[in-house]
This record gives C-alpha cells, sequence and structure tokens, in this order.
C-alpha cells in the first residue's frame, strides 16, 4: 500500500464518520474497508447525476473512465464546481477500499492539484482535490481577493466544502459512504489541515498538517520583514550567495555541536545562539566577512518582525540554519501579492506599494484577515477539544529549516498556549532538519 496508505492505516480512529449533507435521503451504510468495492453507478452517465440537497449547491461537470495503468488503478475521473467557484476534481477507484484521501494546496492556491493525490489513488483510495475557490496560480497575485466571497473560500471553508461534496458524490458512486476519511498538506494545505480540526472537526477521521503557513501572520508581517531585510529598495539584493554561504557555514560551526554530536546537522535552531556581527568586516569588505549592512539584515531576519518600540509582533522567527534559503525575492513573491489583495479590509491603491506597510501603524488593520485565513485568529487559543473527543487523530510536522513558514510558532506557548490544551494529548519529536514539504519529519 506504500507509506501513504501505511500512515493513513495508523490514523485509524474508533469514532465511524457521520457524512454531513448527504445528497440521498437515507444515508448510506458505510463501505467495508479492503473489499475492493465495486461502482454501482455508470461512470460515463454519473456526470448526470442530481447534487441537489447538499449543504453547499454543486455540480458535476464531466465524468470519465481512466485506463488501469502501471502505477494507478483503473478509475473513474470527475470534476466539478461547488458555489460560488470552488472548482474540483475527483478520482474514484474501480475497486475500492473504502477510504477517502483529500489533498490540500499550496501558497495562494488557484490549481487543483490532483497529481498529489497518486500515492493514495495508487492505495486505492477515493481522492479529491480543489483549487479552494478560485483560479490563479500558486506565488502569483492573488487578484482573486477582491471578492469577499473568494476570501472565505481561501480560509477553510472551500476545504470544507470539498469534504462534504466529495463524500456526498462518493456515497452516490458506491452506493456507500467512506469507512474513514482523511485530509494531507502543506504549506498552505497544512494550515488547512489544522483549520479543519479547529473549525470542522468531523470532517476528517485524521489529518497529517505539514509546516502550515498562517498567511495572516506570514504575509503581512514575517515575510514582509524578512523581504523588507533581504532587498534593497532598488530590488537588488543585500546578500550575495557567497555571503550566505559563509554566513550558513559560520552558523553550522557554532552551533553544529549543541546535541552532543557533529554531524552537519543543528537539531534545534532555537538553542543556536550565534551572532552575525562576529562575521562583520573591519576593514574593507572581502569575501571572508560580512558588511554592516549584511550583519544588519541578518540579523533582523533571526530576531523577527518587531515594532519600533522593539515589541515582537508574532512568535519565533527566522531560524539559524536556514539561511541558504534566504531569498528576499521569495519572501516578496508571497508578502507583496498578500498585502496587496488579501491583507487589507478594502485593498490599498494601485500606487501603494509594499514598504509603505508601517509596523506601528498597519499591524491592527490586518488582524481581521489573519483571522479569517490562519487556523488560530491572533489573541486566541486553539481548541481542538471536539476532535480529540471525536477520536480524531492529527500529526502536525514542520522542518526546522524551513525559512519561508518559520516553525516556532507551531511550537511556541505564545501560539499554542498550554492552558488550552486540557484534554488533548499532544506529543513532540524532534528529527533532521528539513526544509518545506519534502520527505521526512
Amino acid at each position: 500500500m506504500g507509506t501513504v496508505g501505511s500512515l493513513l492505516r495508523w490514523l485509524l480512529p474508533a469514532f465511524i464518520l457521520t457524512t454531513a449533507g448527504a445528497a440521498t435521503a437515507a444515508q448510506a451504510p458505510r463501505a467495508p474497508t479492503d473489499a475492493g468495492l465495486g461502482s454501482t453507478s455508470d461512470c460515463a452517465r454519473f456526470m448526470r447525476t442530481d447534487l441537489g440537497g447538499l449543504d453547499y449547491p454543486a455540480m458535476l461537470m464531466s465524468s470519465e473512465i481512466v485506463e488501469a495503468t502501471d502505477s494507478l488503478p483503473a478509475f473513474c475521473r470527475v470534476t466539478g464546481v461547488i458555489e460560488p467557484q470552488v472548482q474540483f476534481e475527483m478520482r474514484l477507484p474501480l475497486a475500492w477500499n473504502g477510504r477517502y484521501y483529500q489533498r490540500g494546496c499550496g501558497g495562494f492556491c488557484g490549481v487543483i492539484s490532483i497529481e498529489k493525490c497518486a500515492p493514495a489513488l495508487a492505495g486505492d483510495f477515493v481522492v479529491a482535490a480543489n483549487n479552494m475557490g478560485h483560479v490563479g496560480m500558486v506565488v502569483k497575485d492573488p487578484v482573486w481577493g477582491t471578492s469577499p466571497d473568494l476570501r472565505l473560500d481561501y480560509g477553510s471553508l472551500s476545504t470544507h466544502k470539498l469534504a462534504v461534496v466529495a463524500k456526498a458524490v462518493t456515497e452516490l458512486f458506491y452506493g456507500r459512504r467512506p469507512a474513514y476519511s482523511y485530509l494531507e498538506g502543506c504549506s498552505t494545505g497544512g494550515r488547512e489541515g489544522l483549520g479543519s480540526a479547529q473549525d470542522y472537526p468531523d470532517d476528517f477521521d485524521g489529518i497529517v498538517a505539514g509546516d502550515p503557513a498562517f498567511p495572516g501572520r506570514l504575509g503581512a508581517l514575517a515575510n514582509n520583514w524578512d523581504a523588507r531585510h533581504l532587498l534593497r529598495p532598488d530590488g537588488s539584493s543585500v546578500l550575495t550567495a557567497e555571503a550566505q554561504a559563509l554566513l550558513a557555514g559560520a552558523v553550522m560551526s557554532a552551533c553544529d555541536g549543541l546535541d552532543g554530536l557533529e554531524d552537519g546537522i543543528i537539531m534545534d535552531p532555537r538553542e543556536c545562539a550565534f551572532e552575525p556581527a562576529t562575521l562583520e568586516c573591519s576593514g574593507a569588505a572581502s569575501p571572508s566577512c560580512l558588511t554592516a549592512e549584511q550583519v544588519a539584515a541578518a540579523e533582523a531576519l533571526y530576531q523577527g518582525p518587531r515594532n519600533s518600540a522593539g515589541e515582537d509582533l508574532m512568535p519565533g522567527a527566522t531560524p539559524h540554519g536556514s539561511e541558504l534559503s534566504w531569498s528576499g525575492a521569495g519572501r516578496l513573491a508571497l508578502a507583496g501579492g498578500y498585502l496587496r489583495y488579501l491583507a487589507f479590509e478594502e485593498n490599498p491603491p494601485a500606487d501603494w506599494n509594499w514598504r509603505d506597510f508601517d509596523f506601528d501603524a498597519d499591524v491592527e488593520k490586518v488582524e481581521a484577515s489573519a483571522a479569517l485565513y490562519d487556523p488560530v485568529a491572533p489573541y486566541e487559543a486553539p481548541d481542538l477539544g471536539a476532535f480529540h473527543r471525536r477520536g480524531g487523530k492529527l500529526i502536525a510536522y514542520h522542518g526546522w529549516a524551513d525559512a519561508g513558514v518559520r516553525p516556532r510558532p507551531l511550537l511556541d506557548d505564545a501560539a499554542w498556549p498550554r492552558p488550552q490544551r486540557r484534554d488533548e494529548p499532544c506529543r513532540c519529536a524532534s528529527g533532521r532538519p528539513r526544509g518545506r514539504g519534502g520527505g521526512g519529519a
């Protein structure tokens, strides 16, 4: 069944999911698992199926048989749309294992990442993905953000809509509802997972939330802060590739052995206190030292966004050990679009520049959008109690070397206070540092 299948089997809870918004008058029995369940519908005609009666108006747009390949089983490919503009695709294997798998998106989404469902489909899961309610590109300006409805869907609503509709489609196709349902995603998909566990605890039995990206905090604050210090006003980079390599090497030399083993791994960047000022040139600039401007940029990233009073604006900062992935252009690609189209209640005028953001006056103005997109609103604590009580299981992981989506907020009590974990067992483990969305944890 492979890695995905093994992981999702581990996530099986004792609680059996009840599908919300079923399109049939009486709910079908849940599917047996690993029984190779066949369809009760003709795939070619399935697109004509009426999805009336769901909580969210939806329709199917196409359905066709896709023959088996060396890596994938034969399946019925179905596309559809949920109001107002949530486009989705499902792949329903002709011999179903009784389980449903939904894949999260990335960045600003706007695309249907159905191909990322291949490992689960290979294990005979019904799989589905959606574009989070708009057409766009993952790292291009989210011009669709002028619509309040599309903003809502980019929050956690489109993920929930797809769960409701896709499970109803599954029930109509097989005559059985999924025995177990899962959600997996990284970055934006990771925050979809945390948002689903908190806001829609009945949607999924198991969730794998990788490198959760909180767009409100990242777009307006963290990535904005980093871009401001990594890029000069003319757009040129403060840190050259050689300077980043020098800094990364010095950080590794200083902190590699903190865990008792010098192996090229900084096991816990929180323990690293390397000061970039130790690399500052004492005379003329050279490849073996950093300029004062470069030192100031590195120090700013390590400390994280602050206001003029020196107050931290979010928990955590860019981690030591991530220096080789620092990219001002990369940070700006997300921060610039977020600030222009998603951050404020009303989008700023056309001549507004991302450098116009005021870390004193504007933070309060973007808190409402952070509450809409981020799984946990500013000044609030998470509550996974309902998800835990119903037997849901959540695996959240983050790469220590992820500079674009900082790992500290996932762990810091400032973001996930202990008093809110009353009955929510949480076990933490640390592994080899990694970037975002890759293998390993």
